[in-house]
């Protein structure tokens, strides 16, 4: 199965192919250097279908991160290189031999020199501490009148605190510009045991993280591709954002977590207003392909 991998492989991008042998007869055979071959391949592709003005971020933790760089590299090229982004997180562990592991890497690549990019900003903690539920005070003719005005800078917290009170106007943080954001986040956390949009998911990642990567690089109405949706965080975000998605997976248990998601996300409601019974989440799933999710699999996202 190696060989023919690398026979593939040494097809599709010889380069690749060289890095990955020296890899390996440096490394061994193993369990990382498996996976770097896994990558590779997938990686060329993902290249293949990448429209030149489109980018590609790559999420990984310390394990291979940096042979990951490397590789891509040589698949996209050292110019088309955009970002390390370092996505630091609050995580208790009991290590004692060494610092806290508490962060992931995140390699941005682009195809061309013209990439779409739509810069982003962060918000100092002066103004995080401002962004809190107020009152507003408005002249109405000859008296006053209070507009209770919600100012969130967690937009899946404002989806909740919306339902549970009646505001008047909804400002987000995020569209109040500060200063452009840098390459390392620490406004976005790891999910916790209690985040509502926790699916039990292992390597779940909050829709927040990839809200900022799709704003960041695509514009509404463009195409999201996850080749390893998982439990479906990106297509959630792609589609908040008024993007087109393809999701990919191999394995058959993300078939209900995604049907799930994805039906919330689309507001396939039943007619008084809850989420659709599960056994039209059952059929719904029935009619996806198990390894390729799009909006036409859900006619109201694609309507």
């Amino acid at each position: 199965m190696r060989d023919r991998h690398l026979d593939e492989l040494e097809q599709a991008d010889p380069k690749a192919h060289h890095y990955i042998s020296c890899v390996w007869h440096t490394l061994g055979d193993g369990a990382l250097t498996s996976f770097l071959l896994f990558m590779s391949l997938r990686l060329v592709e993902m290249k293949r279908v990448l429209k030149p003005t489109g980018s590609i971020y790559l999420h990984c933790d310390h394990h291979a991160s940096h042979y990951l760089k490397q590789l891509m590299d040589i698949v996209f090229g050292t110019d088309n290189f955009r970002n390390e982004i370092i996505w630091a997180y609050n995580k208790w562990t009991n290590a004692a031999s060494h610092f806290q592991k508490n962060h992931d890497v995140i390699l941005s690549y682009a195809k061309a020199n013209d990439v779409e990019f739509n810069p982003q900003y962060a918000i100092t903690e002066d103004k995080k501490k401002k962004l809190e539920i107020g009152y507003v005070t408005n002249t109405v003719g000859k008296g006053k009148d209070k507009t209770k005005q919600l100012i969130v800078y967690d937009r899946e917290k404002a989806r909740h605190k919306i339902k549970e009170g009646n505001y008047d106007r909804v400002v987000y943080a995020e569209d109040k510009q500060g200063t452009l954001m840098p390459d390392v986040w620490t406004d976005i956390n790891i999910l916790n045991s209690q985040a509502k949009e926790r699916t039990g998911y292992p390597t779940q990642k909050p829709v927040a993280l990839y809200e900022r990567i799709i704003k960041a690089s695509s514009n509404k109405g463009g195409f999201v591709l996850d080749p390893f949706c998982g439990c479906a965080t990106t297509l959630v975000a792609a589609e908040n954002l008024g993007r087109q998605w393809i999701g990919i997976d191999i394995h058959p248990e993300t078939r209900k977590i995604v049907a799930n998601r994805i039906a919330k996300a689309c507001n396939l409601n039943s007619p008084d207003g809850s989420v659709m019974a599960e056994s039209n989440l059952l059929n719904l799933e029935r009619d996806l392909d198990i390894h390729t999710f799009t909006k036409e699999n859900f006619p109201a996202c694609a309507n």
